[in-house]
Order: structure tokens, then C-alpha cells, then sequence
């Protein structure tokens, strides 16, 4: 355990990380019905922490069943590809979503292959691993061909991407593909995520910055214009409802052919005395 120690608090700060991620986004959602941004990275974190920390061995230690734990490892790893395909999908703005569908898809796909290949005893997940690899190298193209589009596209409008951005993708294509070749050519380590739980690290804190202050800036700009919202159809001063909401429900009213509607008026006596002889702040009052 202490020769893992650090391999373990990277872990559990991937994992606090996403959880920290899925709770800021849905606080967004809640206070400005913002779509989900960082939700999916959260989700992302929180299996690529699970996955890789099982990959540390340790849990094997105390373990019973090495050979379920093996099984949940290669379930989790199964399904990464979904959330980081919803993140890419919201954080490059996409429109045409037919790939990404496609691959979302053949991960369930493999997902149900893999089952049922140990079900009927064809092959163990560790035999079929191979199937959740593809996709995971599918998926990654995918990425990459999506960031080189924006890098084109940003290039065209004389715009850059944040450095962050750039460091995160390159550090994760590294290192995941440093570990891909330690397992196949095999280099007597049972740590298969030895250099991707670092690569993931660095790329999920990345992305995680240029969420959180995404996410931060909408709702910002989202209790802002909350605010001016509700000026334009309330009075600053009550707080009731002004001349132009009273304008629309009137509107409202006209449309409507059941409707039994009574207005009540009433006014302030002396209120341009008052504000004469002590001032608008006493006629505020």
C-alpha cells in the first residue's frame, strides 16, 4: 500500500474531483436551468478514479474474489467512453451528432458483447478486453478529429483555444498510449494505468478549470439577466408588478373568452408634498 500511496491519492483526487464537478453543474442547472457542462466530466473522473485505483491492486489485497473485481474493473473501463463522448459533445458545441451516436452505441454494444461472451464461457473479460480497447481507440480518434476540426475552424476565424485545453488532450493521448503498449508488448507490470492515471490527472484537472470557469461565467451572466428580467416587470421600489406586466396581462385577459376579470385603484394622498418638503427618500418610505 505505501509503495502505491501516491498512484492511490491520485485517485482519491480524481474522485473527490468529479464528484465536486457533477454537484457544481447540477447547482447550475437548478439556479439557472443551465444544460449539462462539467456533469459529464464529473462522471468521466469518477470512473476513470474507480477504474484506475482498482488497477493499483490494493483492493485485491483485501479482497476475496479477485476475479469479480476484475470483472467490475473491465465494466467501468467498458463505459468510460460514454460520458467523455457527451463532455467532447458539449464542449466543442456539436450539432451533427450521427458519429457520436454511432460510437455511444458500439460501446453498449461492446458492453453487451463482453457479458455475454463470459456468460456463455467463450471467453473471459480479460480474453475480450481487446473489444473494450477498440472502442476506447475509437473513441480517441474521434476526439482527435474533432479537436483538429476546431483547431482549423479557430484557425479560420483568428481565434486560440486556451493552453489548458491543448495540454490536457496532449498529455492524455501520451500517456494512454504508453500504457496501451505496455500491456500488449508486456513489461512484467500489473499497473495497466500506471502512466494514464497521471495523463487523466493532469487532463481532467485541465478541463475541469476551463469547465468550472465556463460554468461560473453562465451563471453569472445567468442571475444577471435574471435580474434585469424581473425590472423589466416588476417596480424597483415594491417589488409589485409594473405598468408593462399589467399591460400583458390585460393582453392575456383580452384573448381569453372566460375570464371575469375586476380591477381595483387606489393612490398615495400627499405623496409630491411629502417628497417636496422632506425629499424621495422619505416618500420612499
Amino acid at each position: 500500500i505505501m509503495n502505491n500511496m501516491f498512484h492511490i491519492v491520485l485517485c482519491a483526487i480524481m474522485f473527490v474531483m468529479g464528484f465536486v464537478f457533477i454537484l457544481f453543474d447540477l447547482y447550475a442547472y437548478l439556479k439557472i436551468k443551465k444544460k449539462p457542462d462539467i456533469f459529464f466530466l464529473g462522471v468521466f473522473s469518477v470512473l476513470v478514479s474507480l477504474w484506475s485505483f482498482f488497477e493499483t491492486g490494493v483492493v485485491e489485497i483485501f479482497a476475496r474474489d479477485t476475479r469479480a473485481l476484475q470483472n467490475i474493473k473491465i465494466y467501468i473501463l467498458a463505459l468510460v467512453p460514454v460520458p467523455i463522448l457527451y463532455y467532447i459533445k458539449h464542449y466543442f458545441g456539436m450539432r451533427d451528432l450521427k458519429l457520436l451516436n454511432l460510437i455511444r452505441d458500439f460501446t453498449f454494444v461492446v458492453f453487451a458483447a463482453c457479458t455475454i461472451l463470459k456468460i456463455t464461457g467463450i471467453a473471459d473479460f480479460l480474453e475480450s478486453i481487446f473489444l473494450v480497447h477498440i472502442n476506447l481507440g475509437i473513441t480517441a480518434l474521434f476526439i482527435v478529429y474533432q479537436a483538429i476540426r476546431r483547431w482549423v475552424k479557430n484557425i479560420k476565424n483568428h481565434r486560440h483555444d486556451s493552453v489548458l485545453f491543448y495540454l490536457g488532450f496532449i498529455t492524455i493521448c501520451v500517456s494512454c498510449a504508453i500504457d496501451l503498449v505496455r500491456f500488449y508488448i508486456g513489461s512484467g507490470e500489473t499497473d495497466a494505468a500506471l502512466f494514464i492515471r497521471l495523463g487523466l490527472f493532469v487532463a481532467i484537472l485541465c478541463y475541469g478549470v476551463l469547465g468550472l470557469g465556463n460554468v461560473v461565467e453562465k451563471v453569472k451572466n445567468g442571475l444577471e439577466a435574471e435580474v434585469i428580467s424581473k425590472l423589466a416587470y416588476h417596480d424597483g421600489l415594491t417589488g409589485v408588478a409594473n405598468r408593462t406586466a399589467y399591460q400583458e396581462k390585460v393582453d392575456e385577459y383580452e384573448k381569453s373568452r372566460h375570464v371575469n376579470v375586476g380591477v381595483a385603484m387606489f393612490d398615495v394622498n400627499n405623496l409630491k408634498t411629502i417628497n417636496d418638503k422632506y425629499g424621495h427618500n422619505s416618500g420612499d418610505e
